[in-house]
């Protein structure tokens, strides 16, 4: 328990109210004693009249004034000394507001809450975040906001646990590995109409071999085909450079707008829906400084006949971000292990047009480190 929760304690502040009321009687009382029983002293030593008892009274009653004067001054000479503690002055200073009737009865209001949120991080289970969020529901009227923006900051972060347990448990129930916030579930190979293998997961769409440039990718087969799609993106013009200085900036918004519109068969959103970002809600983000980890992931996918968002190089230099909307790999690569950025087909967002990855002058996969961003890696999105 650190110095805070010493002092949000409602048991322990009780204590330490009384023990600082006790403190602060003692330093009235006893420096009026001493300095009564002291003046006695000197007031008899005086009335004798003998020079030797007055000289031998005058220096003990000096030293028991001065103890006096500091047994008094204490809890202001305390003060100071923790003024001067620096890091912990504040935590301090909490210690002393909160030791007041008033705000101990509110921590003890508050507990209950504080106990079904510490048992929900310790055990991050569906069940207990119900209970959780019923109690903080409870005090919505009762509690400061600074206690309420405490108390979700720490639920949402026990949600994530609970998301997670729960996704790994389905992962596992499909057979995959869940890693670094990501299922990966290995691919099958079944054999397909024309005699040539395609490779799919199960209850999932395909990917197989395409005359789209050449019949050199391996290309998804979603809700509508990519052939298709790109006729539908030509004709109503669904990309960034429809008018850049409209949708410069939502090179995104129309990777989501494409990926999605394949996956789902819908294909009824346009340029103007980017400015909503219509989709963003159905993908989930994957972020790793290792560039052959996305990889791999944006392979698991594909093989699933989902399309995957990646992010790119903005300009040559690879300062700036893009993203981008992939939809197949060189038809030569046979497993996530050995796939590489230059195998990858993409939609690109500021043209509507269906580009190989890694040509000259061409997208290639940059961090967001290069890209000034407050995350380090390669970032990926894929269909919820």
């Amino acid at each position: 328990m650190n110095l805070i929760d010493m002092c949000t304690n409602p048991y322990i502040l009780r204590v330490l109210f009384i023990l600082v009321a006790i403190i602060k009687i003692v330093c009235i009382i006893v420096p009026i004693i001493i300095m009564a029983t002291t003046m006695i002293k000197l007031f008899n030593a005086v009335v004798s009249g003998k020079d030797d008892s007055l000289k031998e009274v005058l220096p003990i009653s000096v030293k028991k004034i001065i103890a006096g004067l500091i047994i008094f001054f204490l809890p202001t000479i305390l003060n100071f000394c923790f003024s001067l503690v620096g890091d912990s002055s504040y935590e301090i200073n909490l210690c002393e507001a909160n030791l007041n009737m008033d705000t101990i009865t509110y921590y003890e209001t508050l507990l209950p809450v504080e106990e079904k949120i510490q048992q929900l991080e310790n055990n991050p289970t569906q069940q207990n975040l119900i209970a959780a969020q019923n109690a903080v529901q409870g005090v919505t009227n009762y509690a400061t906001e600074d206690t309420m923006l405490d108390y979700q900051q720490r639920i949402s972060d026990a949600k994530n646990k609970v998301d997670s347990y729960n996704k790994q448990l389905e992962c596992r129930n499909q057979g995959g590995t869940y890693k670094d916030g990501y299922c990966k579930i290995p691919p099958k190979v079944q054999t397909g109409s024309s005699g040539g293998d395609i490779t799919s997961s199960p209850g999932s769409g395909t990917i197989s071999e395409s005359t789209l440039l050449n019949g050199n990718y391996k290309v998804i087969e979603p809700a509508v085909s990519v052939k298709s799609y790109l006729n539908t993106v030509s004709s109503n013009r669904i990309a960034q450079n429809n008018d850049s200085s409209v949708y410069g900036d939502k090179c995104l918004a129309f990777a989501y707008i494409h990926a999605y519109s394949l996956y789902s068969g819908d294909t009824s959103k346009r340029a103007k829906d980017s400015l909503s970002y219509v989709y963003a809600s159905k993908f989930n983000g994957y972020e790793n400084d290792d560039k052959s980890a996305v990889l791999a992931n944006v392979y698991n996918e594909l093989v699933q006949g989902k399309p995957v968002i990646i992010q790119v190089n903005g300009n040559k230099q690879g300062t700036s971000r893009h993203y981008v909307t992939v939809v197949g790999f060189k038809k030569d690569v046979k497993s996530a292990n050995d796939i590489e950025e230059s195998d990858l087909l993409i939609i690109d967002s500021w043209d509507g047009k269906l580009e190989p990855m890694g040509e000259s002058g061409s997208r290639f996969m940059v961090t967001g480190a290069a890209c000034h961003k407050k995350y380090s890696g390669y970032q990926m999105y894929y269909v919820e």
